[in-house]
């Protein structure tokens, strides 16, 4: 996913009820090579992290959306795990 500059982006993981917990966080995306030290540094760190118990996960609900401010684009990767129960989970985001 690519993150554009003033966008408002909402992320939503949703469960079957077999999943009782949904974890989800937003990274940048570096591709699958090596990284110079300081970079992976900065990979490492996500860039948002859902704050929700249960089976749905979101970030950026409602007027508390996730906007991008740098003024270059930048690609991210959502990643979704299901800490409890199993089964599956989809996800879906949203910008305006």
């Amino acid at each position: 996913l690519m993150l554009q500059t003033g966008k408002c982006y909402t992320f939503i993981a949703e469960s079957f009820p077999n999943v009782t917990e949904v974890e989800m966080r937003m990274k940048p995306d570096t591709g699958d090579g090596p990284l110079p030290p300081i970079f992976a540094q900065w990979a490492a760190v996500p860039m948002a992290v859902d704050s929700d118990m249960g089976p749905r996960a979101t970030i950026g609900r409602k007027d508390a959306c996730y906007k991008w401010e740098f003024p270059l684009p930048l690609p991210v990767r959502v990643e979704v795990t299901a800490r409890g129960g199993n089964g599956p989970v989809a996800v879906q985001a949203y910008s305006r």
